[in-house]
């Protein structure tokens, strides 16, 4: 009889001797399985994290490390259960002054750490260092407003009413260095594009930073949108704060300058003589200089595009 004529002999088994098969190499396997998880190794695992402050009075100002990797030698059913987070309840590290810690060694958390695990023996932290940022909670009262000029129009729209914000005065609240970092005056912006409408909406408060907050965190905005026209115009020059003993060389008296505003207004608002071209001279150069003039009295709503520059002469 041939080797495999043997072999095939052997395996000639029926349904239920197969069945006796798999059961017997399935009780092993799992024998094995458990008789191996009660011995003893060493790995690193990762270990959640939880950090311990007066969260009413101190807040990050980016997200604390979750978690933290070490090396560590156990049973290995609690080595499994770690790995897994099975009844793994997260390791606690308590800050009592948190505004004054910026770093964690990691080699330093070993005694602080050791007795939560007490199923675990720590062999040392693969985390170098944990990095921490958190400062006193601070708060103030600060005033919206709205700048068309960072408001997106379509072109040739702009606002042509004074905007109405409610509430126009929330409180902030987050971190102290950008609580403080924030104006009196937080200017809304919008996501709105190509607006070329009146405008009745909600806004969300966009502060510079996630963890700053208000309450509200939203207002109510409204103010009216309308097609802008072009005005050209000149006025004479006037020159203020001239040092005595000195005279200005002009090539021209006049300034011609354009801009833009609200074509309802154009009638009612427009007033040529209203309108002045300054130069302050408080500051005077030797020699020839080129200065933009200041233009005032422009009508409401407007928005100056165009300014003939000057150069003097002394």
């Amino acid at each position: 009889m041939s080797v495999l004529q043997s072999i095939g002999n052997l395996l000639r088994f029926n349904k239920r001797n197969w069945k006796a098969v798999v059961l017997c190499l399935l009780a092993s396997t799992v024998f094995w399985f458990f008789n191996a998880l009660n011995k003893t190794y060493t790995t690193t695992l990762n270990f959640p994290l939880e950090w311990n402050y007066n969260s009413d009075n101190y807040i990050p100002l980016q997200p604390l490390p979750n978690s933290i990797r070490m090396n560590v030698t156990g049973a290995g059913w609690n080595l499994l259960r770690h790995s897994y987070g099975v009844k793994s309840p997260a390791i606690v590290i308590p800050l009592e002054r948190p505004s004054e810690v910026k770093k964690i060694v990691g080699s330093t958390l070993p005694a602080l750490l050791g007795p939560q695990l007490s199923d675990l023996q720590i062999k040392y932290v693969a985390t170098d260092t944990l990095f921490v940022s958190i400062e006193p909670i601070q708060g103030k009262y600060v005033k919206l407003v709205i700048d068309s000029d960072q408001l997106n129009f379509k072109e040739g729209y702009g606002i042509s009413s004074t905007a109405s914000i409610v509430p126009d005065c929330v409180f902030v609240q987050g971190p102290a260095s950008w609580v403080s970092s924030i104006k009196n005056k937080f200017v809304l912006t919008s996501s709105n594009k190509k607006m070329d409408e009146n405008v009745e909406s909600v806004w969300p408060i966009l502060w510079p930073h996630e963890t700053l907050n208000s309450e509200p965190a939203s207002v109510q905005v409204s103010f009216q949108v309308q097609k802008l026209v072009v005005v050209k115009d000149s006025v004479k020059l006037s020159l203020l704060q001239l040092p005595k003993g000195k005279k200005p060389v002009m090539p021209s008296g006049y300034i011609h300058f354009e801009f833009l505003m609200p074509e309802s207004l154009l009638s009612s608002h427009y007033q040529h003589q209203q309108i002045k071209a300054v130069i302050d001279l408080s500051k005077p150069s030797n020699g020839r200089v080129t200065l933009a003039p200041h233009i005032t009295g422009l009508p409401p709503f407007s928005k100056l595009t165009a300014v003939d520059s000057v150069q003097l002469q002394w």
